[in-house]
């Protein structure tokens, strides 16, 4: 799990933020990542994120790629 792969999977979500929470993990969903993923993203507080770089601060453990 990389924060690349995250980003390919979000990325959309972030087109007219903020984004919910909920937003996010249903563009996920949509984009067909892995369970994995989506497991990681529902780490994320119910919150709205003006940019996707927000997400990092409540993935802190997520390397950048592989």
């Amino acid at each position: 799990m990389t924060r690349l792969e995250i980003l390919d999977a979000v990325d959309k979500a972030f087109e007219a933020p903020p984004t919910a929470t909920s937003d996010i993990l249903v563009t996920a969903e949509d984009s067909g990542a892995r369970t994995a993923l989506l497991e990681v993203l529902h780490r994320l507080p119910e919150k709205r994120f003006g940019s996707v770089r927000e997400l990092w601060e409540h993935l802190p453990d997520v390397p950048v790629e592989a």
